[in-house]
């Protein structure tokens, strides 16, 4: 039997939506998923993903999921944990691979062990003033502050003088993307 025919008789889930910052992101690209699975034939429904989704899969029969979610609970390995805990197959990356990825610090760490080149970094928490101070002298400008467990470009400021780096660092994407 042809792939594509056994996965057409199977219900797809596309998990869309979400609880993070990159909520509107995950419904757009979660609609234009939809769309072109319904047009190759594919049996789909959208579920919008909130703390209730493993019953919303349930209810729905979903067989096979599709993640269209981004940022936290959707890249993370938050979701992915969650259907192999109820056997449903899905898409992307499994849960090591979505956690090491979304959190920056780690997978620098990981990347840079197996020998792989990783450019300079320091990570600063909120509230940290005094590393922050020690880091900021030592920056070469324009820098980027990012947070380290988002997606996308949320949070991300390009920062040109010493003065940009804490209010960069104070943004709410920063601070509450602690892990």
């Amino acid at each position: 039997m042809h792939i594509m025919a056994l996965v057409t008789n199977k219900k797809i889930g596309v998990l869309l939506g979400g609880l993070s910052s990159e909520r509107e992101v995950s419904l757009a690209s979660g609609a234009a998923i939809l769309k072109a699975l319904k047009e190759k034939g594919y049996n789909a429904v959208t579920i919008d993903v909130g703390r209730d989704v493993a019953e919303k899969i349930h209810d729905n029969g979903i067989e096979v999921a599709f993640i269209a979610l981004h940022g936290r609970f959707g890249e993370d390995g938050a979701i992915q944990g969650m259907l192999e805990v109820v056997g449903i197959p899905y898409t992307g990356s499994r849960i090591l691979a979505s956690a090491l990825g979304m959190n920056k610090t780690v997978a620098k760490q990981v990347f840079r062990s197996q020998g792989l080149l990783v450019g300079p970094y320091e990570v600063i928490y909120s509230g940290d003033a005094g590393k922050a101070m020690t880091v900021i002298e030592q920056l070469q400008f324009p820098a980027v502050v990012k947070p380290h467990a988002e997606g996308s470009s949320v949070g991300v400021s390009l920062v040109f003088k010493k003065e940009d780096v804490a209010p960069a660092v104070e943004l709410p994407s920063n601070t509450e993307a602690r892990s």
